[in-house]
């Protein structure tokens, strides 16, 4: 998933917002700068790299506008969780926006032979 993204600041006195766009799936937000950035901080620090930390902030902008949550309560649900438990909350998220043939993070339990299964002792 590409997103392209551009900063744009039309004029020092007018609100500075940031424009989110993906040519892939066709959408574009305008954001408060301020709430990018923040949110861009805390992925920056809790991912291996820049451009993780870009697709993450973009996915949960593209969340919080389609599924009409405000991004900094959306935010506030994140913040301050461990790698494991982020990454737990983010599929969940965005497998709300999916299509239910491409869920994330989801796994079909193996089910083993039930003659098998009952000879083990636990």
């Amino acid at each position: 998933m590409a997103i392209d993204q551009i900063i744009t600041f039309p004029d020092a006195s007018a609100d500075r917002t940031v424009k989110i766009f993906d040519n892939f799936y066709n959408y574009e937000l305008v954001v408060p700068v301020n709430q990018y950035d923040t949110i861009l901080a805390y992925f920056t620090k809790v991912t291996a790299s820049r451009q993780s930390a870009l697709q993450l902030t973009s996915g949960l902008f593209r969340v919080s506008q389609a599924s009409n949550i405000d991004i900094m309560e959306l935010f506030s649900t994140i913040n301050g969780q461990d790698e494991y438990t982020i990454s737990a909350t983010l599929a969940y998220y965005f497998n709300g926006i999916r299509d239910a043939s491409t869920l994330l993070g989801i796994s079909q339990p193996t089910k083993p032979n039930f003659y098998a299964a009952r000879n083990i002792v636990s």
